[in-house]
């Protein structure tokens, strides 16, 4: 019999890590999250301590005796997420159900589907949700046995981990790239403390001579998956077109090489210069998906 209840404590947190790090694992591709994403939603936070208290009524858990099977929760506001197991995915319309009713902000609920999650696309479509103007590629890369080349950097800059000490340049340097005004300084310090998929051996800066940060990539590890996770990927204004991120990258596809790591994985948006350098570094699947989205009708 299934059982549906909303998360209620640390060990629900990590059954769905646990979930998400087995569904990443055995695909297909994009119709789960990956472990980074799940570490960040709680540990890109300063307050992240609070997580499971905070988010309780806003993660639904569904079982099978013991099993976890299925998980509804959101991303952004108005964003419903679903992590459910292959032999389970009839539960996605009670699923969305549940989101409809309990994730709908500002009168609208949206939804990623990939292309080719058919039975998901059919749901959103029988409901009426329509095309919510942006998509997202999730690229796959299986890492050859032969060991990569090393990386070629432009003159003048260099590659190297992070430190702690680095966290005010790599915030500023992420707003830089993202046109952002929030300072993240203290959630990438919680997220470099206590996530349980951040390496900082992978979490890479290029600098110039003069110690200016000029591009970040950190790279996350997922050992039940085999996966390595680029997330983020981004240079400063000032230094682009030089190749900077694509030195990392290939950076950081050496290091997984070097602990034996089977996969990469990077996901991204629309944005034709992300999935230009993605191509660039040999990403060799892309897994295309669309946002739907249903609005309530308003007042008459």
């Amino acid at each position: 019999m299934i059982i549906d209840r909303p998360m209620q404590d640390e060990r629900d947190w990590w059954a769905i890590r646990e979930l998400i790090s087995e569904l990443h694992r055995s695909g297909p591709p994009g119709l789960s999250w990956e472990v980074r994403r799940w570490d960040g939603l709680r540990y890109h936070r300063k307050d992240h301590a609070r997580f499971v208290e905070d988010w309780q009524d806003r993660v639904h858990l569904w079982w099978e005796q013991d099993t976890l099977v299925g998980v509804a929760h959101p991303e952004g506001a108005g964003e419903a997420c679903f992590q459910v197991r292959p032999e389970y995915r009839h539960l996605q319309s009670e699923m969305l159900d549940w989101a409809t009713e309990h994730l709908t902000h500002a009168g609208a609920l949206t939804v990623l589907c990939m292309d080719h999650d058919a039975h998901l696309r059919r749901l959103l479509g029988a409901r009426g949700f329509v095309d919510g103007g942006w998509g997202a590629v999730t690229r796959v890369m299986a890492l050859s046995a032969k060991p990569p080349t090393s990386p070629e950097i432009a003159p003048g800059y260099r590659i190297r981990s992070t430190t702690a000490s680095d966290v005010d340049g790599v915030a500023a340097l992420i707003a830089s790239a993202f046109g952002r005004d929030s300072d993240i300084s203290d959630d990438l310090a919680a997220f470099r403390r206590h996530a349980p998929c951040f390496v900082g051996e992978w979490d890479l800066v290029a600098e110039t001579e003069g110690g200016t940060l000029a591009a970040y990539v950190g790279l996350s590890w997922d050992p039940q998956a085999d996966v390595g996770i680029f997330e983020p990927v981004c240079t400063h204004p000032n230094f682009q077109r030089r190749g900077l991120a694509k030195a990392l990258m290939h950076r950081g596809i050496a290091l997984l090489h070097s602990k034996g790591v089977g996969r990469a994985c990077v996901d991204s948006g629309d944005p034709a210069a992300a999935n230009a350098l993605y191509e660039s570094v040999g990403f060799t699947e892309a897994y295309h998906g669309r946002a739907y989205e249903k609005r309530s009708p308003g007042p008459t």
